[in-house]
Order: structure tokens, then C-alpha cells, then sequence
């Protein structure tokens, strides 16, 4: 629902630390919140033995089962109202910038979406009537802790601009993506941000990572493909809305360039900055399409939009790229991609 099992998690980074990381973070919430966040007693026990959850070699179960309506629903109410509710004192408490919060749920915790653009996408009735639900599931978790008025004003800009921040000079825009993978989230703000630009009469732009999140640009969320493995649709859905979006770098602007600022830049991050008209990067950066090894075909139409922009004679460098999956240097790449 959310990402990977995190007691997983801890005994792969290390039980014993992990546990006491969680267990001390526990302890002092309920110091300052209440008894709803005292740690169980068995993470008591596994912080002061460094027990693992799970015994080694243990391979996930198979599972050839489903959950019905009614279980889907309670197994989601118990896991998204608890990290609802704690985003809210998150927010009342103003304990960072809302992107900020975003990202610790991705980078920390590892979650495929960030909570705050989870709790976006729900919209404030559905998120509060989410964290209600879980209360009457757990009583003891209503008496505290618990702000809804911190969803009251989701259409502010930085509800808005969680992975997608854009500015101008009035002269020149800039667009700074701060996620590693293109997702629908980045996808929305990514359009929201040129119809901001274009709106300002803006019509030359620079494309960059955020010079901190995104110190390498890995491609496609994955996950977003799930959708396609049972619903060929999706797959047509997705493919041709991010080209769409992709095309708007290209066509909207009188001049776009891009800058490939950190390690590496792969996959549909790549095919998204290569419509450009111009495209930037550090020498040692590394650039590939690695679709092939997933295996999926680059679906932001980096399956011919290079092959547009380069001369002929540099195509089978391109097809090279594209049926091995490796990466190149940017140095190399220079005059073809």
C-alpha cells in the first residue's frame, strides 16, 4: 500500500540499531504525546537483544490469496490512518517545509510515494474521514495528536509544489525536479509548472534537478507500471501522457535547455530532458536507457525522439544504447544525445 515491510527494513540495515532507533523515537513521543505512542513490549525486548523480526534466509510466503472489500478496506485504514493522523502533527507543528516532510517518507522511510503527496491525492475529507475510521478501530489513538485542520488548504502552493518548483527572472524560467523517478505526481506539477511559466509569458526555460534530492535522475517509478501488467490501457495511458508532457519542453518554448547536474540520468528522466532543445551535463555523468533489462521499450518516445534529433551516422550508437541497456559518459555522448 505504502512501500516495503519496514521490520524487514531493520533487521536488512541492522536489528539491533534499527530497533533502538525505533523504540527511542517511540519513547519520546509518548513522553510528549501520550500512552498511544509507548513502544510494545516486544520491541522492548527485540531493542534490548537486537533480536531480527524475521529468522535468516526467510523467504516472503507464498501468497495465493486476496483480501475481499472489507478486509482491503480495514488493512488500509489501519495503515494509512496512523500515518495520517502523525503528518498532521507534523504539519501543525510546522516541523519542515511540506516537500521537506514529502521526502523524508520516501528517502527515509522508503515509501513509494511520499505521505503528504498520498494525503494530496485523497483530498482533505477523504484523508480526515480515513484517520476517523482508523479511530474507531483504535479509540485510544483519538485523544491526541490528531490536527485536521492541517488539510484545510491543500491548494497552496506548497501542496502543490511537493516534487515540481518553478521560477523566473522574468526573462528566463526555471524548472528544479526534486524526485530521483517520474511518477504522476512529478508528471502533474511538472505541467502545472510550464502553464505557470507560459501564463507569465515565459519562453525560455533551463530544466534541472533541485541540486539536492536529485543528485542522480534514475528514470520511470516502476510502480507506476503496475496498472499496465493487467490492463493494457494504463500502459497506453501513461506512455502517451508523459510524451505529451515531455513534448511540451520542446514545443512551448522558444529556447529549453537542459542541465544534467549529478551522477547519472537514466531511463524516462533522460528521454524527458533529451526534448530539450538543448541538453547539459557534468562530463562524468552517466546517461543509458535502461528499459531493456526490466524489460519495458523507453515509452516517453525515447525509441525515436533521439534518433530526430542526431545525424544518421551517430544511429547506430544510439541503437546501441537502446538494446544493451549501458550507460555512456556524458563526455562521449556529445553531438548525439
Amino acid at each position: 500500500l505504502l512501500g516495503p515491510n519496514p521490520l524487514r527494513a531493520h533487521d536488512a540495515i541492522g536489528a539491533k540499531g534499527a530497533n533502538f532507533l525505533t523504540w527511542s523515537c517511540l519513547h519520546h513521543l509518548a513522553e510528549r504525546y501520550g500512552e498511544v505512542f509507548r513502544p510494545t513490549a516486544e520491541l522492548a525486548e527485540r531493542k534490548d537483544t537486537g533480536q531480527s523480526w524475521y529468522p535468516p534466509n526467510h523467504f516472503r510466503p507464498l501468497v495465493n490469496w486476496a483480501l475481499d472489500g472489507d478486509e482491503a478496506e480495514e488493512f488500509r485504514t489501519w495503515i494509512l490512518g496512523p500515518v495520517i493522523q502523525m503528518t498532521s502533527l507534523m504539519l501543525h507543528e510546522q516541523r519542515s517545509h511540506l516537500a521537506h516532510l514529502n521526502a523524508i517518507g520516501e528517502l527515509c522511510a522508503q515509501f513509494r510515494r511520499g505521505v503528504v503527496a498520498v494525503i494530496r491525492d485523497l483530498g482533505p475529507e477523504a484523508a480526515i474521514a480515513t484517520v476517523e475510521a482508523y479511530h474507531r478501530r483504535h479509540p485510544a489513538a483519538a485523544g491526541s495528536a490528531w490536527h485536521p485542520g492541517a488539510f484545510e488548504d491543500m491548494e497552496n502552493a506548497a501542496w502543490q509544489q511537493l516534487y515540481v518548483n518553478a521560477e523566473h527572472d522574468g526573462t528566463v524560467g526555471v524548472v528544479t525536479l526534486g524526485r530521483e523517478s517520474y511518477n504522476s505526481d512529478v508528471d502533474r506539477e511538472l505541467n502545472r509548472a510550464i502553464d505557470w511559466l507560459k501564463a507569465e509569458g515565459i519562453d525560455r526555460v533551463i530544466v534541472t534537478g533541485d541540486f539536492h534530492i536529485t543528485t542522480q535522475l534514475v528514470g520511470a517509478d516502476t510502480s507506476e507500471f503496475f496498472p499496465a501488467l493487467e490492463n493494457p490501457d494504463e500502459g497506453f495511458r501513461i506512455s502517451s501522457s508523459w510524451s505529451r508532457t515531455a513534448r511540451r519542453l520542446h514545443d512551448e518554448f522558444a529556447v529549453s535547455v537542459a542541465f544534467i547536474n549529478g551522477k547519472r540520468c537514466l531511463g524516462g528522466m533522460l528521454e524527458l530532458l533529451m526534448h530539450c532543445h538543448y541538453l547539459l551535463a557534468l562530463e562524468g555523468a552517466e546517461l543509458g536507457m535502461p528499459e531493456v533489462t526490466l524489460p519495458v521499450v523507453p515509452g516517453m518516445e525515447g525509441c525515436h525522439w533521439p534518433f530526430r534529433k542526431a545525424d544518421h551516422q551517430h544511429w547506430p550508437k544510439l541503437v546501441e544504447l537502446l538494446l544493451t541497456g549501458k550507460t555512456v559518459k556524458a563526455g562521449e555522448a556529445v553531438g548525439w544525445l
